[in-house]
């Protein structure tokens, strides 16, 4: 994996740099980049690493009696987007015209079995010449 040790490489850099140039200015170094929620905090702050885990699902720390979750930008997008999408698929699902060998065998031994086919094509007829017993 080339590109994340290259990846890996630019970061360790940009960090010291960024350390090196905060040490001139006598101020404290931080990150270029940030990972972890971004509900917690600004998106122009730098990244301090990945969050070590805190036992809580998502990494979410639990909210203060009368807190309301802020959504993240994406959220909203994914869940109708989702929904949209089961929903087209479920529709595809169950509207699908039937086009299987087995249905169309079916419906044609009923009709044989119920006299209401058309008559078979094999049989004589009388433009061919063959005129049944009957007449």
């Amino acid at each position: 994996d080339l590109e994340t040790r290259d990846m890996a490489l630019r970061l360790l850099l940009s960090t010291r740099l960024i350390s090196r140039v905060a040490r001139r200015q006598g101020a404290k170094a931080k990150p270029a980049f940030r990972s972890g929620s971004s509900t917690s905090h600004a998106h122009n702050e730098p990244a301090t690493g990945p969050e070590p885990p805190n036992g809580f699902l998502f990494n979410e720390k639990p909210l203060r009696p009368g807190e309301k979750r802020q959504k993240e930008d994406w959220e909203n997008i994914w869940v109708y987007g989702m929904t949209f999408n089961l929903l087209l698929a479920f529709a595809v699902v169950v509207l699908k015209p039937d086009t299987s060998i087995n249905s169309w065998g079916r419906k044609k031994a009923l009709e044989r079995l119920s006299g209401e086919a058309c008559e078979d094509p094999a049989a004589p007829t009388e433009e061919a010449g063959i005129v049944s017993e009957d007449s």
